[in-house]
Order: C-alpha cells, then structure tokens, then sequence
C-alpha cells in the first residue's frame, strides 16, 4: 500500500460521523453458526472493524490490521461503546509478517493483494477457518475505473485453496455477481 493510498483511505474514513453500531458482512452473519468463539481470529484490511467486532462478539480474542489509522479509530471507539475487546494494529499489510498456524480465523473483505496470499494461508492454524471476498472482473462493469489488478479472474480464489475443505463459494462459472467469496478449512 502506498502512503498515497494510506492517506486517502484516512481521509475518508475521517470524515465519517462514528456511529457506535457495526455491520459484519452477510456473509458473515449467513454462516454465524460457524463461529464457535474459540481461538484468536484475524481481519485482515479490516477498516472500520465491523467484521473484527463480530467475531470478538462471538467470543474470539479479535484482532484487526489496517494501514490507515483513521479507520482503527473508529473500530476503537466502536469496540469501547460496546463493551468488545479488539486489538488492532496499523501496519502496511504488504510489510506486516503474519505469524504462522496462529490464528483459528482470518476473514479478509474488500482486499486483494495475491502477493499476500501464502501468507494468510500459512497464518491459519491446521482445521482453521478462511473466509475470503472480493472483487471479480465483473465489478469492473459498474465501476470501470476501478483497478483490474484488484479484481479476481473467475476460478481464481477456488484454485488458491483448492487443498482446503470448501464450505461455500460463489467462485463457479457464470457467477454474475460482481463480489467473488471462498470459506473453507485449511487441513
């Protein structure tokens, strides 16, 4: 991540008025049951914290990593407001070294960096959870400036993990949806 980008996503997460409630992804909340509270879990990118909030109010020892401050701030707060504990780091993600066969969950929303990706595997412990979403090429439709490099080609994320125990995805060809999921176990 560059500073440039650090200090845009500053920005706009200053100028959001704080808001004491949280929306964990539906995702997420879809597949609740599967949270079991136990172990220490990872938001990788996590902005604002709402999804590292829901799996500390699942039980987990709940810890966020974003570049930008400003978004930690609020997830702070947030945590704070609603008697939750989440430990939050601010750390460029492409310098942050993960530890590995940590963490029992590592959720990462809204974020693609491929180069990332061995090493959010190796971070998850054995029988750990996964649970990946992002942009495919079809979002470049609606917003055609955006990025490409942070779109996932179709069957992508499914080959990443194609060693781990699928539990869901919508990474199958003719997926219209613009946003590409994989949840799964690592063995």
């Amino acid at each position: 991540m560059t500073q440039s980008d650090i200090e845009r996503w500053n920005s706009k997460y200053e100028s959001r008025a704080f808001t004491e409630t949280f929306v964990a992804d539906p995702l997420l909340i879809d597949n609740e049951a599967v949270f079991a509270g136990d172990g220490v879990s990872l938001d990788v990118a996590c902005g604002t914290g709402d999804n590292a909030l829901f799996l500390a109010q699942k039980g987990y020892a709940s810890v966020g990593v974003d570049g930008s401050i400003a978004g930690l701030r609020h997830c702070q707060r947030k945590a704070a407001a609603l008697g939750l504990e989440v430990m939050t780091f601010v750390a460029d993600l492409e310098r942050f070294p993960l530890p590995q066969e940590y963490f029992d969950v590592i959720v990462s929303f809204r974020y693609l960096d491929r180069a990332l990706i061995p090493s959010i595997q190796s971070a998850v412990k054995s029988g750990g959870l996964l649970v990946f979403k992002t942009f495919n090429r079809n979002f470049l439709s609606e917003k055609p400036a955006f990025p490409p490099a942070y779109c996932l080609r179709h069957g992508e994320l499914r080959a990443w993990f194609e060693d781990w125990r699928c539990a869901d995805t919508n990474d199958l060809d003719g997926n219209a949806d613009s946003l590409t999921y994989w949840m799964g176990y690592r063995p």
